[in-house]
């Protein structure tokens, strides 16, 4: 199979008054490859090759012998209104998942929007899989004004067999920037949505909790840990683990009935580790007991590039 590798041509300024017209201009190119992902889009139980790159999709649909065809679908998802082409900045990531546990691949693309340097809109536009089909219009938007959003993480936070949607947002003003050169920190906002019955998510969030990063522009460390993939206790709900400190990390257990609760995570953490957390966090179930396990690494810390610390939990829970 083929896939289209999309060029980017940068070149000088044609407004400076720098330039000199006996010398040949400087000029750059740059290729990018779409990210590569394998789900199931046209429900038949065969993982489909699809290749993602900001709005777009592209994707090469399994035949029943195992083999890819050679021409693929592709489905342009247009989410840019014409005043957006004709002025703004927009940051798009697209990523596939099956949001709502019909066994077919949704849409989501989350689209940022930048108007001066203290203007920022995020947009979560989701399309959800009908059939094998999308529809041109979104079947839902969430907008987190005021804030920038980059990411959006899937997770099923309260074990109930739908992928629920986590949004980091910051504020990004001029006080941000003072209490950032004052104190070398910035504050994630975490906002979670809980997919409901009706396999929407509500406009406004379920949950939020504010995370304090400590920025290192200078790219010699990691930001602070964050990681809600493991379960630590083995009770079978997702636990919070998170670099409270640069050399603490604490674990907040996943509570049973979020909804019923009002809370994901216990307010307190139920227990405090020394180590480094200016760290790439990985957890995986290294021993067999269903508990999971931790593996560090620190990638942009010259001082421990290379090194990996591997935490296993004890016996007792």
């Amino acid at each position: 199979m083929k896939i289209e590798t999309e060029a980017s041509f940068y070149t000088y300024d044609i407004l400076s008054k720098d330039i000199d017209s006996t010398k040949i201009p400087a000029f750059s190119i740059s290729y990018r490859f779409p990210q590569i992902t394998t789900r199931d889009l046209n429900g038949d139980g065969r993982n489909d090759m699809i290749f993602l790159r900001e709005n777009n999709l592209i994707a090469f649909i399994q035949k029943e012998d195992g083999s890819f065809p050679v021409i693929p679908q592709k489905k342009h998802f247009s989410i840019r209104t014409a005043e957006e082409r004709r002025e703004e900045f927009i940051n798009m990531k697209i990523q596939v998942d099956d949001l709502d546990g019909d066994g077919l691949a949704d849409v989501l693309i989350t689209k940022q929007k930048v108007k001066g340097l203290t203007s920022m809109i995020a947009r979560t536009i989701i399309f959800y899989n009908c059939q094998g089909t999308f529809n041109d219009t979104p079947e839902q938007v969430i907008s987190t004004e005021g804030t920038a959003s980059v990411s959006s993480i899937v997770r099923d936070i309260n074990n109930d067999g739908k992928m629920d949607l986590i949004l980091p947002t910051f504020r990004f003003g001029i006080t941000s920037i003072i209490r950032y050169f004052l104190t070398q920190e910035i504050k994630v906002k975490f906002l979670i949505f809980l997919m409901q019955d009706d396999n929407r998510y509500p406009l406004r969030s379920n949950f939020e909790r504010v995370v304090k990063f400590k920025i290192d522009l200078s790219g010699k460390s990691n930001l602070r840990v964050i990681n809600i993939d493991g379960d630590f206790n083995g009770d079978g709900i997702r636990d919070l683990a998170l670099g409270t400190e640069d050399n603490r990390l604490s674990i907040f257990t996943g509570l049973k009935n979020p909804r019923k609760g009002g809370k994901i995570f216990s307010s307190k953490a139920d227990c405090n580790v020394e180590i480094n957390t200016l760290a790439c966090l990985t957890t995986t179930d290294l021993t067999g007991d269903k508990r999971s396990d931790m593996i560090f690494s620190y990638p942009r810390n010259s001082e421990m590039e290379g090194l990996i610390k591997v935490l296993v939990k004890s016996g007792e829970k």
